[in-house]
């Protein structure tokens, strides 16, 4: 059962992962960015990563290339709602 502090964390977690993701492709949609990397960036621990890519993915935001997702890139919803 995911508490309502875990859900908040994890989507100003997933927040990040888009912003950052905006940040490193110049806010191209076809460059793809290892979750790795962005976890290094953002200092991030596994268990929230995981949840954060999956939200961030489950929202639109992002497009994940794996099961789990290994890389991400924007998706082109989220450039339009970013504009």
């Amino acid at each position: 059962m995911v508490q309502h502090g875990e859900s908040k964390g994890s989507e100003r977690a997933a927040i990040a992962i888009r912003d950052d993701i905006v940040r490193v492709t110049g806010g191209r949609p076809t460059q793809w960015v290892t979750v790795h990397e962005i976890a290094e960036r953002l200092g991030l621990a596994d268990d929230v990563l995981d949840a954060a890519v999956q939200r961030a993915i489950d929202s639109g935001w992002c497009v994940g290339d794996g099961a789990p997702p290994h890389s991400v890139r924007l998706s082109m919803s989220s450039l339009q709602q970013l504009s």
